[in-house]
C-alpha cells in the first residue's frame, strides 16, 4: 500500500471511532443526569457487589477474550470485501459501546483514575490494533472499485500482510495484559 492511503485510512477510522466514542459518552451522560435528576433527595445508587462463585482460570479467561477480540478484529478487515461497511459500522458500534461504558461508569462516580487504571494497559493495544485493522477495512471501496473498473492487481493489496499479522499479535498480547494486569487490579478493588 501507498503511505498516504495508508496514513489517511488510520485517519478516517481514528476519526469514526473517536466521535462514536464521544457520542456514546455524551448519550451516558444525558442518561445518568436524567437519572440523577429523578432520584429522591438522599437517595444514591447503590453498588451491589455479587461473588461470582468459582473464578474463571486465567488461561480460560485469556482465550474467551482473545477470541472475542479477535473476531472483531476480522470483522474490521471484513470491510475489504464489503466496502468498508463492516469496518465503519464495527468502529462506530466499538467506540459508542466503550464511550458508553466510561460515560456511566463516570457519571456512577467513578474517578477517573480508577476508570484510567482499569482501561488503559489493555485498550490501549487493544484499540490501536483496531485502528489498524479499520484502516486496512476502509481499502476496500478502492478495491471494489478497481474491481468493477477491471483495474484490480495485487499491487492495491502490497503491504498488507505485515500489519495485519502484526495487529492480530498486538491483540494477543492485549489479551494477556487484560487477564494478568487489567483484572488483578479490578479485584484489588479499584473502581469499588
Amino acid at each position: 500500500m501507498q503511505r498516504k492511503p495508508w496514513t489517511l485510512g488510520v485517519v478516517a477510522a481514528t476519526l469514526i471511532w473517536a466521535t462514536a466514542a464521544s457520542a456514546g459518552v455524551a448519550v451516558a451522560a444525558q442518561h445518568t443526569s436524567a437519572l440523577a435528576a429523578a432520584e429522591e433527595p438522599g437517595e444514591g445508587l447503590e453498588r451491589v457487589v455479587r461473588p461470582t462463585g468459582q473464578e474463571t482460570p486465567p488461561a480460560q479467561l485469556c482465550i474467551g477474550i482473545l477470541g472475542r477480540n479477535l473476531a472483531v478484529y476480522l470483522w474490521l478487515l471484513l470491510g475489504l470485501v464489503s466496502g468498508g461497511l463492516t469496518t465503519v459500522a464495527l468502529l462506530t458500534f466499538n467506540g459508542v459501546a466503550l464511550g458508553q461504558v466510561a460515560g456511566f461508569a463516570l457519571g456512577a462516580g467513578m474517578p477517573i483514575g480508577d476508570l484510567a487504571l482499569l482501561t488503559l494497559p489493555h485498550a490501549i493495544p487493544e484499540v490501536a490494533a483496531f485502528l489498524l485493522a479499520g484502516a486496512v477495512g476502509l481499502r476496500g471501496p478502492t478495491l471494489l472499485s478497481a474491481w468493477f473498473k477491471g483495474t484490480f492487481s495485487r499491487a492495491l493489496l502490497t503491504g498488507v500482510s505485515g500489519p495485519v499479522a502484526g495487529g492480530a499479535l498486538v491483540i494477543a498480547a492485549a489479551a494477556v495484559i487484560e487477564v494478568f494486569v487489567t483484572v488483578p487490579i479490578a479485584r484489588a478493588g479499584v473502581g469499588s
